[in-house]
């Protein structure tokens, strides 16, 4: 009887050995790291930072550079106003601008890839219905943004043209709008709260609605460690499976 509960003993102490050296270990869901690389990381973009996160941050400069080329044109200097314009219509790039890497990306570029990323977690087969129909949602919902970021390019434009101040104004102005819109959402009524329709969705609502779809998966969604975001592979025939690391570890599985 000592013999046994000492062998016993001795194998659980092999399997924590194993687990904590990530022998034995729960590979994440394919459709949570396809999450994970429009919220967590993606191997080009700068920073590795995640799509989402990406465009965010592009979102954010084009919204500094309308405040600022408003402010210029206020000050009369029309030039100015038409430098931050440029800059912005660059910022705001293309749908399908080429990205090799980490400096090709764009505002565009970046919220797109983080579209097609969702896409992939939906049609993953291990995801969950939670999963399915919140993310659905935010395809359609983020139809806005795009939609937006083509109307802040086309005013941009529209500045570097003009040769009148009370013109470029105006134009400055809606341009202003439209940036702050993208990032945070509409005020449609001047009070200061956003509406909780698609055509008033920012950034910022966008996300707030992916977080209450993972608060609400089951298994619990955790951000995906690194060696799994960057570890998964496209199959020819579309399947996803994680880059073998090594023979023993388990981490390799493929199907979906």
């Amino acid at each position: 009887m000592r013999n046994s509960k000492k062998q016993i003993r001795t194998s659980l102490i092999a399997f924590a050995a194993l687990a904590s050296t990530g022998c034995v270990s729960s590979l994440p869901s394919f459709s949570h790291v396809h999450v994970g690389h429009a919220f967590t990381g993606w191997v080009n973009t700068p920073g590795q930072k995640g799509l989402f996160i990406t465009s965010e941050s592009f979102a954010r400069q084009i919204a500094r550079n309308s405040n600022e080329a408003l402010s210029m044109v206020r000050k009369g200097s029309l030039e100015q106003a038409k430098s931050k314009a440029s800059s912005i219509v660059d910022l705001v790039g293309n749908l399908d601008d080429t990205v090799e890497g980490k400096s090709d990306y764009r505002f565009l570029s970046a919220f797109q890839e983080a579209r097609n990323h969702i896409g992939y977690a939906i049609q993953s087969a291990d995801a969950t219905g939670n999963m399915k129909s919140g993310l659905e949602r935010f395809q359609t919902d983020s139809e806005i943004i795009v939609a937006r970021a083509d109307l802040i390019k086309t005013f941009a434009q529209e500045i570097d043209t003009v040769s009148d101040l009370s013109e470029a104004e105006d134009l400055a102005r809606e341009l202003r709008i439209l940036a702050v819109q993208n990032l945070e959402g509409e005020d449609v009524n001047g009070s200061g709260a956003i509406g909780d329709s698609p055509d008033e969705f920012g950034l910022r609502q966008l996300r707030d609605d992916v977080s209450k779809v993972l608060a609400a998966e089951n298994p619990k969604y955790r951000p995906v460690e690194q060696r799994y975001l960057f570890g998964l592979v496209r199959l020819p025939d579309g399947t996803w499976r994680f880059r073998d690391s090594d023979s023993s570890s388990g981490y390799s599985r493929g199907g979906y």
